[in-house]
């Protein structure tokens, strides 16, 4: 096990660990890279900004001291998660709206998707004011495979 630590996936007998290298490459082995050199860095570009985000609620989630966690839990309400949807939006709508890359569902789509899960069970009116996303969320939820995963998957502790 490379670095003692999961996730891991193994191909082939080989073994590949790290969230995104796995990430990518499943994406790129079952289409989800985009079409081009071009769309492959544009689905990155979008995972990246995801991971930014997640790292920015890792603050406010690791936190111990209460009255640090509520000031970073209340950053993230009025700075960060608006300051990210937005960067999401503008995304969103340059590309058409149904799709963050493309015209087809890419890892991109997945991570923007997967990042506000936990969030909007704490803040369900999160997405309130960003129109774009919660169609983007809807579609992509409705799915047909997406719809029967998450029908089915064990959910998440808040």
């Amino acid at each position: 096990m490379p670095f003692g630590q999961i996730p891991l996936l193994e191909v082939d007998g080989k073994p590949l660990a790290q969230s995104y290298a796995i990430a990518r490459y499943l994406a790129r082995e079952f289409g989800f890279a985009g079409r081009s050199n071009w769309e492959s860095a544009l689905v990155d570009q979008i995972v990246d900004l995801v991971e930014d985000l997640k790292r920015e609620m890792f603050k406010a989630v690791s936190e111990q001291d209460p009255d640090k966690k509520k000031d970073l839990e209340q950053k993230l309400l009025d700075e960060i998660f608006p300051k990210f949807i937005g960067f999401f939006e503008i995304l969103l709508k340059d590309n058409g709206g149904q799709y963050f890359v493309g015209s087809l569902l890419s890892l991109a789509d997945l991570a923007v998707l997967g990042v506000f899960d936990t969030p909007l069970q704490k803040y369900p009116s999160l997405l309130d004011k960003s129109p774009a996303l919660q169609a983007h969320r809807k579609h992509v939820e409705s799915l047909p495979k997406i719809a029967t995963y998450l029908k089915n998957r064990k959910q998440t502790e808040k």
